[in-house]
């Protein structure tokens, strides 16, 4: 049964930092990015910014942190 919740857990929670990230992404640009680009858009800004923090063992630990960090940002605006 576990299983089954973490296939349907893991891709709600991944397209819902990757849609706030998308807004933060669109607002800190000052854009209007089309709605059907905004979870790609999102998904790339976390690829990148979680990029930084695995290339070195002492931030790697943040990585989950940042990603949350910055989907709580979009979420204030």
């Amino acid at each position: 049964m576990a299983d089954r919740r973490s296939w349907l857990v893991f891709p709600l929670v991944l397209g819902l930092l990757s849609l706030g990230c998308g807004f933060l992404v669109e607002c800190a640009g000052g854009i209007e990015i089309p709605s059907a680009l905004l979870l790609p858009v999102g998904f790339a800004a976390i690829v990148v910014v979680t990029l930084f923090t695995t290339s070195n063992d002492v931030t790697a630990r943040l990585t989950t942190p940042l990603a949350i960090a910055l989907w709580s940002t979009s979420r204030r605006r």
